[in-house]
């Protein structure tokens, strides 16, 4: 993955650090989900977006029994806290670095 992807996950997280929340996009003034904190980079190309998902997605810890297995819903699992979203990025981002 590129080092956008690395950069737009890292900007991202930097969301997340400054006010998490869950159930919306934007629970509350200054609180962000996980998907509206990837939305850090809408401007950035489809495929660096597409590629910032695939690393949140690859590196989630499957620990909600019974959801979907995707962005929002692992976010919103109701036993999630901002320490457990910071870790999931802090992965991806380890992910990203990784990949060609």
């Amino acid at each position: 993955m590129s080092d956008d992807v690395v950069s737009l996950l890292q900007r991202a997280k930097e969301k997340i650090a400054a006010g998490w929340g869950q159930g919306d996009y934007e629970p509350e003034p200054g609180l962000v989900c996980a998907s509206k904190a990837i939305q850090v980079g809408a401007a950035c190309p489809i495929q660096d977006q597409y590629d910032m998902g695939v690393a949140l997605a690859k590196t989630m810890n499957c620990d909600s029994p019974g959801r979907r297995h995707n962005i929002p819903h692992h976010n919103d699992y109701c036993l999630r806290t901002q320490a457990d979203a910071l870790d999931w990025f802090d992965r991806a981002i380890a992910y990203a670095k990784e990949q060609p």
